[in-house]
């Protein structure tokens, strides 16, 4: 019984980078996403956060430009905690490292 009392929820709105799985009318949307929004208000009031598939995500990181992903529906989405963090321990997901410097950069 205590162990559900503090077992952690995963958070509702999830922060750029984040791992989230995209929801359908009837199903989940197959593939693996990352969020690379904060929370953006829609047409009608709607909380929207703007997505990319993974390999999106990591192309663009490594061309050192910002990812294009859609915009979706937050109420239709889920965070997706890594298993640290679902085991109750503290954690986070991994974020690529930083991007090399430019030439502008170096000076």
């Amino acid at each position: 019984m205590w162990s559900r009392l503090f077992r952690r929820k995963p958070p509702l709105v999830p922060d750029p980078g984040q791992h989230v799985r995209l929801r359908l009318r009837h199903g989940w949307l197959q593939g693996e996403y990352r969020a690379i929004s904060g929370p953006i208000s829609g047409e009608g009031g709607e909380v929207m956060v703007r997505v990319a598939e993974e390999r999106e995500y990591i192309k663009a990181y490594w061309e050192g430009r910002p990812a294009v992903g859609d915009l979706w529906p937050l109420k239709q989405m889920e965070v997706i905690m890594p298993r640290s963090w679902r085991r109750g321990l503290l954690g986070s997901l991994p974020l690529p490292p930083a991007a090399p410097p430019t030439e502008d950069d170096r000076g």
